[in-house]
């Protein structure tokens, strides 16, 4: 009878900053470091955690500060408006990652109390994550920043909106047909994912490169 073999799998590891590696590399990595070798952040801790915990590591990580963006990244030119509302006004900037730059749209939240600023953050948050994971016709969420007293949101920049295609007399009924088909397929999708769109104007739908139509300002959506 032939004796079973098996080969022993290196388990991938978790660090305190929510990242995945290979057990060996990460070791031989905090002989010298304190930092995530992927984003030069300083660990918290450099106790390496199995791949038995990574999914609850991550999860609570991602719950105490999701999608946070470093301040120091995130360049805002408060005078380049590009649109503005009842729930918060979006400027341009430029966000830096690995020596690059790339042009972002930030959604500054408006003058409130803390409290109700934390609130109403929370809840856009809450809209936009869930309508990003469960449709394909949704502004890209980047990440979130605070930068002094105002909680942003970092979204991708989309040049041009609805209402700039209508001004330009763009639209004819086969351009109208598909559009409508892309946000009425979209808004069905966001309604099975349990977001509720309730601020739908030309202003809020952007269109990426592909001229396809995305919604954007999820500031009074409702999700569940």
């Amino acid at each position: 009878m032939c004796p079973i073999t098996c080969e022993v799998m290196e388990e991938p590891v978790v660090t305190s900053d929510g990242q995945s590696y290979d057990r060996p590399a990460i070791q031989h990595w905090l002989q010298t470091h304190n930092t995530s070798p992927l984003t030069n952040a300083q660990l918290t801790s450099t106790a390496l955690l199995s791949n038995i915990a990574l999914r609850h590591a991550i999860e609570e990580w991602l719950a105490r500060q999701p999608l946070a963006i470093d301040p120091d990244r995130l360049r805002i030119n408060l005078d380049e408006l590009l649109g503005q509302g009842s729930f918060g006004r979006v400027v341009g900037g430029v966000l830096s990652t690995h020596g690059r730059d790339q042009r972002v749209a930030v959604k500054m939240l408006p003058e409130l109390t803390q409290a109700e600023q934390r609130v109403q953050f929370d809840t856009e948050l809450k809209a936009h994550l869930t309508a990003q994971q469960g449709a394909e016709g949704v502004c890209r969420l980047i990440g979130t920043c605070q930068k002094g007293s105002n909680m942003c949101l970092v979204l991708k920049r989309y040049e041009r909106n609805l209402a700039d295609k209508i001004a330009a007399g763009e639209l004819d009924s086969a351009e109208v047909r598909r559009i409508m088909w892309s946000l009425c397929r979209t808004l069905s999708q966001l309604h099975a994912a349990g977001v509720v769109v309730q601020d739908i104007k030309p202003q809020n739908v952007l269109l990426d490169q592909y001229d396809e139509p995305v919604f954007a300002d999820f500031g009074i959506a409702g999700a569940r």
